[in-house]
C-alpha cells in the first residue's frame, strides 16, 4: 500500500532566520498508507491556512509553495537573503527532514538552494559581520523612580476565615476543613499540626 504524498511541517521545530523575527520550519511526512495520493487525515488539511502546521504544504511530488515557511521554498530563500541563515545545527536537520521526504515517494521534489551570501563568506568574515551588528539596548540610558509618601492611612482587611468542624481520625480528635484536611489539637484544643 503506498504512502501518503503530504508535505507536513511542525511548529515545535521552527527556528529564527538571522537576525530577523522570521521563523523557518522543517518537513515532514505523513506516514499514513493508502489507497489514492492522500490519507483522509491530509484531503481534510487546508493548502492555505494560515497557521502552517495545520495545513499540507504541498504535495512531495511538487514544489514547495512559494508563501511556506519550509525550508527550501521561495520564502525562505528570501528571508535567508534578507536576515542571515538559521544555526548550523537547524539547518542540517532541515536537510535531513528534507531527504527522509525525498526518499519517501517515487518521483519526489528536491530542494535546490543557491548558495547564500552567508554561505560564500569566509569563517572570519562571518564572524566579523556577526561581531558588527548592533543589538538594541533593551534598558533605559536614565531611570527614575519617583517615590512619594502617600496620605492615606493603610487599608486593613480582614483576613479569609475557614469553618472547621470537630471529628475524629484513627480515634484522635482532629479538626476538619471543608476541603477534607486535618489538624491534629495541642493541649487547648487549638489547630497544631497538617496530618495530610
Amino acid at each position: 500500500m503506498p504512502h501518503c504524498h503530504a508535505r507536513l511541517a511542525k511548529w515545535t521545530t521552527r527556528s529564527a532566520i538571522g537576525i530577523g523575527n522570521r521563523y523557518a520550519l522543517k518537513a515532514y511526512i505523513c506516514e499514513n498508507h493508502t489507497d489514492s495520493i492522500l490519507c483522509k487525515a491530509c484531503a481534510n488539511r487546508s493548502r492555505d491556512h494560515s497557521k502552517h502546521r495545520m495545513r499540507i504544504h504541498g504535495l512531495l511530488t511538487e514544489p514547495i509553495p512559494d508563501d511556506s515557511h519550509i525550508y527550501g521554498s521561495a520564502w525562505y530563500k528570501k528571508q535567508v537573503e534578507k536576515y542571515g541563515e538559521p544555526p548550523e545545527e537547524w539547518i542540517a536537520s532541515a536537510k535531513e527532514h528534507q531527504a527522509v521526504a525525498e526518499a519517501w515517494v517515487s518521483d519526489a521534489w528536491t530542494v535546490k538552494l543557491e548558495e547564500t551570501v552567508s554561505s560564500r563568506m569566509p569563517k572570519t568574515a562571518k564572524a566579523k559581520a556577526k561581531a558588527n551588528l548592533v543589538k538594541p539596548n533593551p534598558f533605559p540610558k536614565q531611570a527614575f523612580l519617583m517615590y512619594k509618601e502617600s496620605d492615606t492611612p493603610i487599608l486593613k482587611v480582614a483576613t479569609d476565615s475557614y469553618t472547621l468542624e470537630k471529628g475524629e481520625y484513627k480515634g484522635v480528635p482532629v479538626w476538619i476543613l471543608p476541603n477534607g484536611k486535618r489538624f491534629d489539637m495541642d493541649e487547648k484544643g487549638e489547630p497544631r499540626n497538617l496530618l495530610g
